[in-house]
């Protein structure tokens, strides 16, 4: 096992999103958070909000600044970033959002956000939010040729409950938090190192050690969304794999009303559950009339999998 140094600099990032709504009820169905460590210590962060319903803005305040901010929306928004030496502030106006177009993805970079010393560093960020969640879902992804900075995984991130899974490329480790409270911290951190032996062990050797670590746990989170998204069977919650099971039970395409009337749900609940799944690479929607859509599963043995 590998010694932390203790040379490593702990650099707390944090960020905490407000809202402003006429709702006292108001949670985040989904806070999807999907960072990249980059081999220069670049970090690119992707943080998806699917929203229970209607808001009119939102703040999103970080302790560290941001650049080359993107917002892309199943609705009319306009973000913007207001960033300092110390901090940034992304502001968003919202038009529109309706219970089923109520998805939000925030993409932005940072840079002097990984510390450590020598080949040790460390990857450390908190995620708040003043609202509950449903389900909170963050990976982080290592730089190439990075690894974990200890043979017991386990040790090499917080919380410890994560899971660790690799592409052949990158060693990512996930979480799957559900039910957290309005002003629940959500930090998150990632040892890991470049060295190429760790205690006389080479480096592809460790990468065969970490997978046989973890085979058992993760086998099935080695099907990829396209472009590298979310691994799919750590995405799915009970209501989405019951339409992805029914979808696969007709053969993988089924109309928009059959899902409706196998799963029971209503049809603004059934909305809403397809709505997610394509916004995630899991379905499309091919339009049958002006009234109706089919839905059609791209990847298929999900649900036999869960």
């Amino acid at each position: 096992m590998i010694k932390l140094k203790s040379a490593v600099f702990f650099l707390f990032l944090s960020a905490f999103l407000s809202f402003q709504t006429a709702s006292a009820e108001l949670k985040l169905d989904y806070y999807g958070i999907n960072d990249t460590v980059h081999e220069d210590s670049t970090v690119s962060h992707s943080i998806t909000l699917q929203f229970s319903e209607s808001v009119d803005n939102l703040n999103y305040q970080l302790d560290f600044p941001i650049f080359n901010l993107t917002a892309k929306s199943d609705f009319e928004s306009d973000c913007s970033a207001s960033t300092s030496n110390s901090h940034s502030i992304i502001s968003c106006n919202f038009v529109g959002m309706t219970n089923t177009s109520n998805i939000l993805t925030l993409r932005f970079d940072t840079k002097d956000s990984v510390t450590g010393k020598d080949s040790l560093k460390k990857f450390t960020v908190n995620y708040g939010v003043s609202l509950p969640v449903d389900r909170v879902f963050t990976i982080i992804r290592l730089p190439e040729k990075g690894i974990l900075a200890s043979l017991t995984p386990s040790e090499s991130f917080s919380p410890p409950n994560g899971d660790i899974l690799t592409d052949g490329r990158r060693i990512m480790v996930f979480w799957n938090l559900y039910n957290q409270s309005a002003g629940n911290s959500l930090q998150f951190s990632v040892d890991y190192t470049f060295s190429p032996e760790i205690s006389g062990i080479p480096q592809n050797v460790m990468i065969l050690i970490l997978l046989a670590v973890v085979v058992t746990g993760v086998i099935a989170a080695g099907i990829y969304l396209r472009h590298g998204q979310e691994p799919i069977t750590a995405v799915l919650n009970g209501d989405e794999k019951a339409i992805v099971g029914i979808l696969e039970k007709e053969g993988g395409k089924a109309l928009q009303k059959v899902l409706v009337k196998e799963s029971g749900f209503s049809k603004a609940k059934v909305s809403r559950l397809v709505k997610s799944l394509k916004s995630r690479n899991i379905i499309d929607i091919e339009p049958v009339s002006g009234r109706e859509n089919r839905v059609i599963l791209k990847v298929k043995g999900i649900a036999a999998s869960q």
